[in-house]
């Protein structure tokens, strides 16, 4: 099913012209964001630094077209419960164990223009953040990308992350259950320090 985008944000054509970029509420009036598809007739490939931070948003969902979330984009948010980036193939989120061989992997790995590249504190002190899922397209997990997210309780990450980075997951003290795609090589240093419930 096709996503239907949240009327009323306000948009920026890039430089280029190509493509629109969401740079605010605007005018809606939802508590479910929905980024994504096209604007004006043109794709919208990004969301900018801080668009949405400090809206009183509960749910988030944003399309695989979106290659770029700015800083802090929805930093304080502190309504926000959920949050979809991007679609995630939930047959094929495995430990790697259970696979036959790397070559199932292989095929599907994203190229470097399909990903979709997380700021710094995209999600930070989202206090009442419960649950993420990080579609197939995003490949690094930022070390403050929820820090401060005190309730976030599930996280299920796609096939395209490569790496846990170092105390990148550490401190979520609420963190009961994680979902890890096949394409994980590289657990880092302390990526799940302190979480507690985990």
């Amino acid at each position: 099913a096709a996503l239907i985008p949240t009327e009323g944000l306000e948009y920026e054509k890039d430089g280029s012209g190509g493509f629109y970029v969401v740079v605010g509420m605007g005018t809606a009036k939802t508590e479910n964001l929905v980024i994504g598809g096209t604007y004006d007739s043109l794709p919208v490939k990004g969301i900018a630094a801080r668009a949405f931070a400090e809206e009183t948003i509960k749910t988030v969902t944003v399309g695989d077209e979106v290659t770029d979330i700015g800083d802090g984009a929805f930093d304080s948010c502190t309504s926000l419960t959920d949050v979809k980036l991007g679609s995630i193939n939930d047959g094929a989120v495995a430990s790697s164990r259970n696979l036959p061989s790397d070559a199932l992997y292989a095929e599907r790995q994203i190229t470097a223009a399909e990903q979709t590249v997380l700021g710094s504190g995209v999600f930070a002190s989202c206090t009442n953040l419960k649950s993420v899922k990080l579609g197939d397209k995003i490949k690094d997990i930022d070390s403050d990308l929820f820090s401060g997210c005190d309730s976030l309780t599930d996280i299920v990450i796609g096939n395209g992350v490569e790496e846990i980075g170092d105390w990148s997951l550490s401190s979520l003290y609420s963190l009961e259950s994680i979902k890890v795609g096949n394409g994980l090589k590289t657990i880092g240093e302390g990526a799940f320090a302190y979480d507690e419930n985990l």
